[in-house]
């Protein structure tokens, strides 16, 4: 049975309807910045490793952020539990990083059944060494509670 692609219409709202996107899940009113621009086409060269195999970003657009100046945008949406899922969020914002020398909020979007399940932390220490990854996490099981609100929105994501 093929796997289901619960991706790609996700992929494509989030770069429609971007305004949208930021003001449900980010609380951040767009405003008048510039659209963003997918990076999508850039991905292939950042999405190889020897060790974890091919992976892939789900989605990256490069937009200024509330102070102007430009992001990467990560978004990665997760419709199930994944071990090491924390660890592939901080691969892949490092190898982002390392080509295209932007800061980057990385954002997972988690649509799985569990209501404990909230990766948003990757740490690595050795001795007094330590380096700690936190990104940002949008549980849709939060959005429950909300949900006679959400029908009468106007926001394509509600």
């Amino acid at each position: 049975m093929p796997n289901a692609d619960y991706d790609s219409a996700w992929k494509q709202a989030i770069e429609l309807y971007w305004p949208d996107f930021t003001e449900l899940f980010l609380l951040e009113e767009w405003g008048c910045r510039p659209a963003p621009e997918s990076q999508d086409q850039e991905l292939a060269k950042c999405s190889r490793d020897s060790n974890l195999g091919l992976f892939r970003v789900d989605k990256l657009l490069r937009a200024p952020g509330v102070d102007g100046q430009p992001y990467l945008w990560h978004i990665e949406i997760q419709a199930a539990r994944q071990r090491g899922f924390a660890q592939r969020m901080f691969v892949c914002q490092y190898r982002l990083y390392e080509h295209f020398q932007l800061p980057m909020r990385s954002i997972a979007i988690l649509g799985d059944h569990s209501p404990t399940w909230r990766p948003c932390r990757f740490e690595l220490a050795a001795g007094n060494t330590r380096t700690t990854f936190d990104f940002e996490t949008i549980k849709l099981r939060d959005f429950e509670d909300r949900l006679a609100e959400l029908l009468l929105s106007d926001n394509v994501f509600a």
